[in-house]
């Protein structure tokens, strides 16, 4: 009888320590998928703001491009404008003579 009370006191705190570690263990787990998740989270609003920044210095970009298109474009007119004037400024001293 007292070998059956021994075994069964032996299995108890077996069964206890089986216990105790698979509740250490999941709290361990959710723990840890806690951080994996905190982790994923915190990689997606990088890779977001890698984009949105990105973006923005495109449009930047594009915007200085086009900005010096456009003075270029202007100062062709006017070097346009003012090779116009003097021709016909020339041909108009041509006429009067």
């Amino acid at each position: 009888m007292e070998m059956f009370y021994f075994t069964l006191g032996f299995l108890t705190i077996f069964a206890l320590i089986i216990i105790g570690v698979l509740i250490v263990g999941m709290i361990k787990l959710y723990k840890l998928s806690k951080e994996v998740q905190d982790e994923k989270n915190n990689w997606r609003r990088d890779v977001e703001n890698l984009y949105r920044h990105t973006d923005e210095k495109n449009r930047d970009w594009r915007e200085s491009v086009d900005s010096i298109y456009r003075e270029l474009e202007r100062k062709f007119e006017e070097s346009i404008s003012y090779t116009d004037k003097r021709v016909d400024k020339t041909l108009n001293q041509k006429k009067e003579k």
